[in-house]
């Protein structure tokens, strides 16, 4: 099967997620979280930069932060679109998985395009999700509250656990990979 330099880029992205997903719940850390954006979408891509220096501050690795679509609309994006009852009218969107075993996740819409030349003044709600994310990571055993987060929505719940997710969506991609426990 053939794939685009976008399917290829996020295939890729998918084995190694996987591959990170294999080692188990990150200590410590409260969040999962998927960027799903398409190559339009700079202002999004540095925000996906702004939250990558905070997780590793705070010792996350891979598997908590990834990066979806940055060379164009892939597969792979569309496909989770559409696990999480998304349509690709939502992008770009902040997907955030709570660890396994706790509530269901939540989607957060992002802004589209380039960044501004002059950035909006009023707190937006990814800054408030990070900062959310921050304190939890902060105060091991605290709870990650993001149910009032202006603009968030509810995930719909899942059997699946979030590496059976992407085992699946790569499978579904390259059949020969993500076989395995």
């Amino acid at each position: 099967m053939s794939h685009s330099n976008a399917d290829n880029h996020d295939i890729d992205k998918l084995g190694r997620w996987l591959e990170d997903l294999k080692g188990g719940p990150s200590k410590n850390f409260p969040v999962r979280a998927v960027f799903l954006v398409s190559e339009a979408d700079g202002w999004v891509h540095d925000i996906f930069r702004q939250y990558r220096t905070s997780f590793e501050a705070r010792g996350s690795g891979f598997a908590n932060l990834v990066i979806l679509g940055q060379h164009g609309v892939s597969t792979t994006v569309r496909l989770l679109l559409a696990e999480w009852g998304l349509s690709g009218e939502a992008l770009p969107a902040l997907a955030l998985l709570a660890e396994e075993g706790q509530d269901a996740g939540f989607v957060l819409d992002l802004p589209a395009g380039a960044a501004p030349e002059v950035h909006p003044t009023d707190p937006q709600p990814w800054q408030e999700v990070l900062g959310r994310i921050e304190g939890a990571a902060e105060a091991p055993g605290s709870k990650l509250d993001l149910a009032n987060v202006p603009g968030i929505q509810p995930l719909p719940k899942s059997e699946e656990s979030l590496d059976q997710l992407v085992r699946r969506a790569l499978q579904s991609l390259r059949p020969d990979a993500g076989a395995g426990p």
